[in-house]
C-alpha cells in the first residue's frame, strides 16, 4: 500500500485528482481475494481457469499477459461495450413463437449450434428459425453493482494475475 501511496504522489501534478485514484484502486488489489470474489459472485460459471469452469465465456488462464487492467475493468463494468470474439450472443426466434438466446458456437451444416447461459450445448436446425440477431453480452450487465469497490479491484488483481 505505501507503494500505492508513493506512486500516486508523483503523478500528483501531472493527472487530474480522479484519475490518480483510479489508479491507486488499481495498486491496491488483492488477487487471493479477487479469487475468492471470482468464485463467490459466480464467474466460474461462465469462465474457465485451467480447465475447471464454464464454457459459456472465454478461458481466462493467460488474461494477464494479453489484457491490461483498463480492458479488464471495462469488461466487468460494461460488457457489453467489447464482447469477446468469438462468445457474442445470439437471439434466436423460432417459427413455434419461443426465443433461444445463448452463445453461437457454429453456424454451419444447415443448424445453429449455441450454448445457453446454463451451459447447456443446443443445436437448431435452420428450418425452424423464423430470425435471428445479435444479442447484448452474456455477462450480467449490472456486475457492477453487485461489487463493492474492494471487491471490484481485488477482482481485476485476481484477473490481472493470470499468466
Amino acid at each position: 500500500m505505501a507503494a500505492a501511496a508513493a506512486a500516486v504522489a508523483k503523478l500528483g501534478g501531472l493527472f487530474p485528482v480522479a484519475l490518480i485514484r483510479l489508479i491507486a484502486v488499481f495498486l491496491a488489489g488483492n488477487p487471493a481475494a479477487g479469487a475468492k470474489v471470482f468464485q463467490d459472485k459466480g464467474c466460474v460459471r461462465c469462465h474457465a481457469i485451467k480447465g475447471s469452469g464454464g464454457i459459456v465465456g472465454p478461458a481466462l488462464d493467460t488474461l494477464g499477459i494479453r489484457k491490461d487492467r483498463q480492458y479488464l475493468l471495462e469488461s466487468i463494468t460494461e460488457p457489453n461495450k467489447m464482447i469477446a470474439q468469438g462468445y457474442e450472443t445470439v437471439v434466436i426466434s423460432l417459427k413455434s413463437g419461443k426465443t433461444v438466446t445463448g452463445v453461437l458456437r457454429s453456424s454451419a451444416g444447415g443448424k445453429m449450434t449455441l450454448v445457453t447461459a446454463e451451459g447447456v450445448e443446443m443445436s437448431i436446425p435452420a428450418a425452424d428459425i423464423d430470425e435471428h440477431d445479435r444479442g447484448p453480452s452474456a455477462m450480467p450487465a449490472d456486475l457492477v453493482n453487485k461489487l463493492t469497490r474492494r471487491e471490484l479491484r481485488d477482482l481485476v488483481e485476481f484477473l490481472a494475475s493470470l499468466r
